[in-house]
């Protein structure tokens, strides 16, 4: 299993994690596989230490890593996310601006602009691959700020003209292609 990212700030950077690190095992026992990681993460509570070996190149290293149960504020951001939503046709998805008081209820947002994806729409056909807790940075490279931003760019793309759209999901940066279909102006 190789590390493919480490969260700025997060435990594991703490302790000398790095991207491209290879785990051999997690408290003495081997990882060979996605199960076997996720046994041997999600069986553990805040305030566990995990001991993590690694090769790095030709070096054996070994890392204490503090496991941290991350604050999760979901029924407060509910109310947010109902009183401030905002549709996307062109996606098929209900987008919320994310202000500080959206930004302080997601904790692991790595930037904090952009809009989060709240629901997908009920009626839409649309098929882009967002989900909701999604959070949508830029548009062909152009920051988005506002879910207006985001159609106002949308409105003005050309039907199946490629669009490519930097998402954070689950503290992960990437993105996502498509052409508009032209239906949902």
């Amino acid at each position: 299993m190789i590390v493919s990212d480490v969260v700025p700030g997060s435990p594991a950077e703490t302790a000398g994690l790095k991207v491209q690190d290879v785990l051999k095992s997690i408290d003495g026992y081997p990882v060979d596989n996605l199960p076997s990681v996720g046994t041997r993460l999600f069986m553990r509570s805040g305030g566990d230490q995990i001991k993590i070996a690694v090769l790095r190149g030709s070096n054996k290293l070994s890392f204490t890593v503090p496991v941290v149960e991350l604050p999760n504020d979901l029924d407060s951001l509910a109310t947010v996310v109902q009183s401030n939503q905002s549709p996307v046709n062109q996606l098929g998805v209900v987008v919320v601006d994310i202000d500080s008081a959206v930004a302080k209820k997601l904790p692991t947002l790595r930037i904090e602009s952009g809009v989060l994806v709240a629901a997908r729409a009920i009626n839409s056909n649309v098929d882009v691959a967002l989900e909701a807790g999604d959070v949508i940075h830029t548009m062909n490279g152009a920051l988005v700020k506002t879910g207006e931003e985001l159609r106002g760019a949308l409105n003005r793309t050309n039907a199946n003209n490629p669009v490519v759209l930097q998402i954070e999901r689950s503290g992960k940066l990437m993105f996502i292609a498509f052409k508009l279909d032209g239906t949902d102006r």
